[in-house]
């Protein structure tokens, strides 16, 4: 008898010591389990729409004011929704969102409110009219628009409004919408800090206040720092860093920018960016760590773990860590025209050699979420193709994590490449076909209903489902979502976290670390202050800051000016400072079209060249960079 106790004594111990030591993996897929199972179907469904949604404030109806509040400031007009978009989408934890444009109309005009919710709130108040055109801050006060975005705790009442919006064609009334919050997109500045902790912390508790209580998984491309957040440190983009050959500048920069990304409240971040720049042609080739494979192996697996740290499956927030993205699967940068998007042509042999390695290297690494590729690989789109997306990536690879598409790939099976029938079909192949777990879109209304309408007709079964959604919620669980009490991570009061002067100095040495001498014909290099009284800088890149910063800096395709930017120094403020007894003049020269080349510009330049001891050429890609 004392022997059986003795050992269900050390079976208790043992017991214990295990549930004290599970690995933190184990535990996420615990807490993610309990959550799976108190999902019903269609909750489960919800979670697998992914949306991209930069807000900048939150308007309220003030009924002290008996007026529209944004960010505390009086809405001047009537508010009137004649022109929208007809976006409508859902997100995880089954709140909608719906997307469209208003037109903001000056009180002396006599409209007609489409909105009838809101008639009160919207009577004539003094003042101007804050709105926005396209981004930009000012316009027209008989022609100013906004975007705007509902979020709907009952889905299934704001599908009817996508049409009425694309029609123009009066809301029915907000409250029978369930609506919570306004949300306004982006203008010309990205939000600061402090905002985009207000809209996190909003998004978090509606999301948590309704069945099933699950935080929406927010995503955001801060792809050479947190680029997306007002002065935020922002490091040279990746083939900058490969520039380096150093893997220990490629894991700080993940660190910090994982850290000024978390302390915005966003928990993931959709890179690195592990494709092998084959082609030079390519306008994406500057998101990459070029075409060595095992470089591009060893910097990105660093970059991960900077990113997402030492302990592999949690990702929590007081350490201000994210999840990262293994991305694009597979081949997407060689496209055979060059042209971003295009087909692919790989065979197998190159693929394995090239492309696979940096992917495994990213796997092993630990990487959390895997995005798949634009467009078609061999002639079948990639969203069809189960030998990439299940044998190459689940099975070869061993995969385990999330897979996201890359942005609206299910709809462009029909729409844009005509390989099937309609969007259900679209979606059924996707899902039986690939183990993609969550689609990226944000202007579809349809995705979670025809799911839904797959599973009910037996096309699709609910066992597929269940699959993804465990991976989305053991996701969540590792980085804390299910278990969190605050929405957004509290900012420590004894270190710095966001825009910190030691963050500035690691991405100053890394820039500095990255810089590559091609030539130095005739020994011209270093120039001394001594040698030269006029120097000439020319060039569409020799004095901006948003031709420095490239891509992915505030906006998709960079900032729209160098006013958004709080700190920098272009090329010629930079030589100014490094030559104070020069002369140091800028004459722009072309333009980056040369074939619209101002030939006034030109001349100056080539006037202003011929009378300098030293010139410096500034030459680069159009702001258009991802697109050919």
């Amino acid at each position: 008898m004392s022997w059986v106790l003795s050992g269900q004594l050390v079976v208790s111990l043992l017991g214990l010591l295990a549930a004290v030591c599970l690995a933190p993996g184990a535990r996420a897929a615990g807490v993610a389990e309990r959550a799976l199972r108190a999902l019903s179907f269609e909750q489960k469904v919800a979670q697998m729409v992914q949306h991209d949604m930069n807000v900048i404030g939150i308007m309220d109806y003030d009924p002290a004011t008996n007026s529209m509040v944004l960010n505390g400031a009086k809405l001047a007009g009537y508010i009137n929704a004649t022109k929208g978009m007809g976006s409508l989408f859902s997100a995880p934890s089954g709140v909608a969102l719906l997307h469209g444009e208003m037109t903001l109309i000056p009180p002396t005009t006599n409209v007609t409110v489409l909105w009838p919710d809101l008639q009160g709130a919207l009577k004539a108040v003094t003042g101007d009219i804050p709105a926005f055109v396209n981004g930009f801050p000012t316009c027209q006060p008989s022609d100013c628009k906004a975007t705007f975005i509902l979020i709907c705790i009952d889905a299934d009442k704001c599908y009817p409004v996508e049409e009425q919006l694309r029609s123009a064609q009066p809301l029915p009334p907000l409250r029978s919408m369930g609506v919570q919050e306004v949300l306004l997109r982006p203008p010309i500045d990205p939000p600061s800090l402090r905002q985009w902790r207000e809209y996190m912390t909003t998004i978090w508790k509606v999301s948590r206040s309704i069945p099933p209580h699950i935080p929406i998984l927010f995503g955001v491309d801060s792809l050479h720092g947190a680029g997306y957040i007002q002065n935020a440190t922002l490091f040279p983009h990746q083939v900058g860093l490969a520039a380096t050959f150093n893997p220990t500048s490629s894991k700080l920069c993940g660190e910090i920018t994982a850290k000024e990304t978390r302390a915005a409240g966003m928990h993931w971040i959709f890179g690195p960016n592990v494709d092998i720049l084959s082609l030079p042609v390519w306008p994406r080739g500057y998101e990459t760590f070029g075409e060595d494979p095992h470089e591009v192996s060893v910097m990105g697996a660093m970059m991960i773990a900077g990113m997402q740290g030492p302990v592999p499956g949690k990702y929590p927030s007081e350490d201000f860590r994210v999840a990262a993205t293994l991305k694009h699967f597979i081949g997407y940068s060689n496209p055979r025209s060059g042209q971003d998007e295009a087909p692919v042509w790989l065979p197998d042999t190159i693929a394995l050699q090239y492309f696979l390695p940096p992917a495994r290297a990213a796997v092993r690494a630990g990487v959390a979420t895997a995005m798949s590729s634009f467009g078609e690989l061999n002639g079948r789109p990639i969203l069809m193709s189960r030998r990439y997306l299940r044998q190459w990536l689940r099975i070869f690879l061993q995969f385990t994590g999330v897979v996201v598409t890359d942005y609206d790939e299910i709809n462009k099976l029909h729409g844009f490449h005509w390989a099937v029938a309609d969007e259900f079909e679209a979606t059924r192949v996707a899902l039986q076909q690939t183990s993609i777990d969550m689609s990226m879109i944000a202007d579809d209304v349809f995705f979670t209903p025809r799911v839904m309408q797959l599973v009910k007709s037996k096309e699709l079964s609910e066992s597929r489902i269940t699959e993804s959604v465990r991976r989305i919620l053991q996701l969540k669980a590792a980085l804390g979502m299910l278990t969190d009490t605050e929405p957004v991570p509290k900012l420590p009061a004894d270190r710095c976290v966001f825009a910190c002067p030691e963050h500035r100095r690691a991405a100053l040495d890394i820039a500095r670390e990255s810089m590559t001498l091609l030539q130095n014909i005739n020994g011209t290099l270093p120039v001394s202050p001594e040698e030269v009284n006029r120097i000439l800088v020319t060039g569409p890149c020799g004095d901006s800051l948003r031709f420095l910063s490239g891509g992915w800096t505030m906006h998709w395709q960079g900032a729209y000016s160098d006013s958004q930017f709080l700190y920098g120094q272009t090329i010629f403020g930079g030589l100014q400072a490094a030559y104070p007894k020069a002369e140091v003049t800028f004459a722009q020269g072309c333009e980056h079209n040369v074939e619209t080349c101002s030939e006034s510009l030109y001349r100056k330049a080539v006037t202003a060249a011929r009378e300098a001891d030293l010139v410096v050429a500034c030459v680069g890609e159009a702001d258009r960079k991802s697109v050919v």
